[in-house]
């Protein structure tokens, strides 16, 4: 379930950390993985940004929504991915993933 990527983000005490691997090597999965237990465990929201708003549903926001579904947490999710509203909120937290574009810095100033 869980992969070395995984257990080196979890173990880490530094503010970055940076993984190292080609394609397939699990960096992304064991980052969202990583992410997701945050949002579950902790108080707050997380700011998930790519280069190119048009590439987040079919990147980061599909990967976070498989695991959500793989780990049987639908449930507690309200996901929304239209227009200018693209998040997941946890119900029984309040907390919520929150996904921007770079392409368009207006849109990260609130």
């Amino acid at each position: 379930l869980f992969t070395k990527v995984f257990w080196k983000l979890r173990e880490a005490k530094t503010r970055f950390v940076i993984n190292y691997g080609g394609a397939n090597s699990s960096k992304s999965w064991s980052q969202a993985q990583h992410e997701l237990i945050e949002l579950i465990s902790n108080k707050g929201d997380i700011l998930v940004l790519r280069k190119i708003g048009a590439e987040l549903f079919n990147s980061v926001y599909f990967q976070i929504m498989t695991i959500i579904k793989e780990w049987d947490l639908s449930e507690e999710f309200i996901c929304l991915f239209s227009g200018s509203k693209r998040e997941i909120y946890h119900k029984p937290t309040g907390n919520r993933f929150v996904f921007a574009g770079l392409d368009d810095p207006a849109k990260l100033k609130s």
